[in-house]
């Protein structure tokens, strides 16, 4: 099986790091024990550090499954589109998408006070950083870009809802 795995973690948990070594590069302590625990396994596995709306390296219908850890309420306006456009061309026939990401309105508190209902964002220092869909948007998109809905689940917290959704590639 093919997998590739999108994550907004290693962007956003920069104070955890670790040092490699024999490199001399910086991996994220999440990436670091899921290639440990590949190699333990013996699975050929392969890091590779990228814009998620541009998956241009891989080749068409590559990957059975796509996996995305909280990436996508990251990405703002017509990246979207391209992100979902991607992931749908690089998944093999029938291949699986999976998404999970922040939507509706954030609860009353600290993140609120951050929103922006007209845009729809989360704003720091004047700049938008994360798109808070509703629940029927995300769903049309994926429509939008190929996809069937399998199965979905809407997780509440205090802060925001939390989307995580299973889909099919039909195209």
């Amino acid at each position: 099986m093919s997998l590739i795995c999108q994550s907004a973690g290693p962007a956003l948990a920069s104070t955890n790091m670790t040092q490699n070594q024999n490199t001399n590069y910086l991996i994220h302590n999440e990436i670091y024990q899921d290639l440990k625990a590949a190699k333990n396994m013996n699975l050929k596995t392969r890091f590779v550090q990228g814009c998620v709306s541009d998956l241009s390296q891989f080749p068409n219908e590559t990957f059975d499954a796509v996996i995305d850890g909280n990436c996508f309420h990251c990405i703002i306006g017509p990246d979207r589109r391209k992100t979902l456009d991607e992931v749908s061309r690089v998944l093999r026939k029938d291949g699986v998408f999976y998404l999970s990401t922040m939507i509706g309105d954030p609860k009353p508190g600290k993140v609120h006070l951050k929103f922006d209902p007209i845009c729809r964002c989360q704003i720091q220092r004047g700049t938008p950083y994360r798109y808070m869909a509703q629940k029927e948007e995300v769903l049309n998109e994926l429509s939008q870009s190929g996809f069937v809905v399998i199965d979905q689940e809407v997780s509440h917290n205090l802060w925001w809802d939390h989307l995580c959704c299973l889909a099919r590639k039909t195209v």
